[in-house]
């Protein structure tokens, strides 16, 4: 519907009219154009991102992520050059290992508890059923975390890490995450964490 500021084409006027007009101010002038339909609003490319993005959020929210867990998702998108919340984080790696064709499995609730000697054990909720499918890396930085061990057990949806003996002192970064996959070049992997962290203890 267009908004009158006076009688039509005699000041101005905004929006359309029946589909056929739009009129608009352009650089102080009062302009009128013809109404443009899109040629394809609802392609295939276009339906198969709102689907990727559907299933992102789905997942965020069935996850129901705890606070920790948010804290973690948020330490992951400050690795980023540009900045995004923690909640853009894990939608993006959803978004990234669908497009290389993977299956998310889900991994929340994550609690790493230290251990005497600088270790910990890691402890997350998750829908894998197969330990060797998860792992844990982990490292003294937030964005390199070289070392990784699997997973030595997973019961009744529970799964558990054990990282070795590290420095005293430290502090130690973990994420979680399943196997990986490629997209464009660039690894994704199907289900993952943000970034953990706690300070290694000394020994006993």
């Amino acid at each position: 519907m267009a908004k009158l500021k006076a009688p039509l084409l005699s000041l101005g006027a905004s929006g359309a009219i029946g589909k056929s007009l739009v009129f608009f101010p352009w650089k102080g002038i009062d302009a009128v154009r013809e109404y443009v339909i899109p040629t394809n609003p609802k392609s295939t490319k276009q339906q198969a991102q709102r689907n990727l993005l559907t299933a992102a959020l789905a997942e965020f929210h069935a996850t129901g992520y705890d606070e920790d867990d948010m804290t973690a998702w948020a330490l992951f998108a400050s690795t980023f050059p540009t900045p995004r919340t923690g909640f853009n984080a894990m939608v993006r790696a959803h978004i990234m290992q669908a497009l290389g064709d993977g299956t998310w499995w889900r991994m929340h609730d994550v609690f790493p508890d230290p251990l005497a000697g600088g270790g910990a054990t890691v402890t997350c909720q998750t829908t894998e059923t197969v330990p060797a499918m998860i792992g844990c890396r982990y490292g003294y930085s937030k964005t390199s975390m070289p070392n990784s061990v699997g997973a030595a057990s997973i019961e009744d949806g529970l799964a558990t890490w054990t990282i070795p003996d590290l420095t005293e002192g430290k502090e130690v970064y973990l994420f979680l995450s399943q196997q990986p996959v490629t997209y464009k070049g660039k690894t994704f992997y199907q289900g993952r964490t943000g970034v953990y962290h706690y300070t290694a203890l000394a020994p006993a």
